[in-house]
């Protein structure tokens, strides 16, 4: 399956890649990526101040590949994580409306698997 990908790039390291389907219009493009901007700037992202901490736990990764527990994810973002996410699969999802999702699809990672049985994320750097 073919898909437009618009990737943010910031002093030559990629912050952000969002995917689409071809068929999707410039108006559903622009009504996903207009709340990911900030207010302050033109191009900033804006990651939802809950999930900060784990964005900067991201950030902070030089592998290209890491597995987590759960556990880890909470321990990373500083405070339990909801319900959710050890009940729904979808919690995992690469989906940039989610501010969990922006927290590593902004850092320029992507989860690739999701083990719900024995609670672990494997996630793999885009690029």
């Amino acid at each position: 399956m073919k898909n437009i990908s618009l990737v943010l790039v910031e002093d030559g390291i990629q912050i952000l890649k969002l995917d689409f389907p071809t068929e999707a219009s410039a108006e559903m493009i622009w009504e996903t990526v207009q709340p990911l901007r900030s207010s302050r700037g033109r191009g900033e992202v804006r990651v939802s101040g809950k999930y900060g901490r784990l964005t900067k736990y991201f950030s902070d990764i030089k592998e290209c590949r890491i597995q987590m527990s759960f556990a880890d994810v909470r321990r990373a973002h500083g405070s339990d994580l909801p319900a959710s996410a050890a009940i729904y699969r979808a919690w995992w999802a690469n989906d940039p409306n989610h501010s969990q999702a922006k927290a590593w699809l902004s850092s320029g990672w992507r989860s690739k698997e999701v083990d719900m049985a024995t609670q672990q994320v494997i996630f793999e750097r885009d690029g």
